[in-house]
């Protein structure tokens, strides 16, 4: 679910020290716009905010900062500018027509850690997957490049873990580059983002990571413009478990987390529509669906290639099919489920020949 710019406003979660190995992140990069959900006018909320940089850019709307003694420190529909730490009030006749940077966090190490060397790592938990629903809402990061020529921050990371990283503002131009690290070695991964401007209210920027091993990821951001000001949401999923659902019905998730679905021999599911929300829309109807039928938890079919609009039709015998989503994005499908008589009946016709003439096969 894509965030709001303006949730750089809420406060970040405690951090922990923790260490691992991981071998190898995949990642998919996509930038695209989304719409902004209404929000109530006449918005106001109580900030503790640090020592560092606030910026502000609306359209139609203007954000007023009133410090501790009932002063007016900021009253402005355009501003980036100095502030100390203490308790604010932060008004907005309509939040949801401004991007927002407040410095919510503490100021961030400029060097990346040494491999196996104890580094201070945010702390991100794990959401769930239901199959049904994703409520995460994961960890707001902001800070600035004042006098800074990086601020970097880790993320540990298990095996199967996804992670979610969303610019959600930028006041500059802003350069993203990811490394991963065991006990004893650091690779540069491919993954990286690039904004050679300042966001637009409604823009969103989106990478996923794919984990396989355990370890952490090592976040460097960086501008060519001093001063630059950022808002970074951080999230993660596992794909380990499997997430049963019923059906007929929408399903929802986050990567390649198994969907198991109950299927009886004379029932048939179709999948009818795919929509990837983190996928340009050309590239959406193109997401690969993959099924098998579990018999066991130690027993399964080979996986098989299942296209929209496809009946899939139950086996006797099964526990239950189990299909993934090919995508490295958070997708939605509509599944419909159809339960097929014999003969146009209400029921199923018997499976055996009867004994006799006389031999009740009703």
């Amino acid at each position: 679910m894509c965030a709001l710019h303006n949730l750089v406003l809420n406060d970040l979660k405690d951090n922990e020290f923790t260490a691992g190995y991981m071998r190898r992140v995949v990642l998919t990069l996509v930038c695209l716009l989304f719409l902004m959900p209404s929000v109530a006018a006449n918005y106001s909320s109580n900030q503790s905010l640090q020592n560092g940089k606030v910026w502000i850019d609306c359209e139609n709307s203007w954000i007023e900062i009133i410090d501790e003694n009932n002063n007016t420190i900021v009253n402005s529909s355009n501003y980036l500018g100095d502030i100390e730490s203490g308790n604010y009030i932060v008004n907005s006749p309509n939040i949801s027509d401004c991007q927002t940077i407040l410095p919510i966090s503490q100021d961030f190490p400029n060097d990346r850690p040494i491999p196996g060397a104890s580094f201070e790592s945010i702390r991100v938990d794990t959401c769930p997957q239901t199959g049904v629903s994703i409520a995460c809402e994961g960890v707001l990061l902001a800070g600035d490049l004042s006098n800074d020529t990086s601020d970097i921050f880790a993320i540990n990371v298990s095996s199967a873990d996804i992670v979610k990283v969303d610019v959600e503002a930028s006041s500059s131009s802003l350069d993203i580059d990811f490394h991963f690290q065991n006990s004893t070695r650091e690779n540069k991964l491919e993954a990286d983002m690039y904004l050679n401007r300042n966001t637009s209210i409604g823009e969103s920027n989106t990478l996923y990571l794919a984990v396989e091993e355990e370890g952490r990821i090592i976040v460097t951001i960086s501008s060519p413009n001093p001063d630059t000001a950022w808002a970074i949401t951080v999230s993660k999923y596992t794909i380990v478990d499997t997430a049963m659902v019923e059906t007929d019905g929408d399903i929802t998730g986050v990567g390649t987390i198994p969907i198991g679905i109950e299927l009886g021999q004379d029932e048939s599911i179709t999948i009818t529509q795919i929509l990837g929300l983190d996928v340009p829309e050309d590239n959406q109807s193109a997401i690969p669906v993959y099924y098998r039928f579990v018999y066991s938890e130690n027993s399964n079919s080979e996986w098989s290639n299942l296209s929209t609009n496809q009946k899939l039709f139950g086996i006797r015998d099964i526990s239950h099919v189990e299909l993934i989503f090919d995508c490295l994005c958070e997708w939605t499908a509509s599944i419909s489920k159809q339960t097929h008589f014999d003969a146009r009946l209400n029921s199923d016709a018997p499976n055996f020949i009867p004994r006799s003439i006389s031999s009740d096969n009703s």
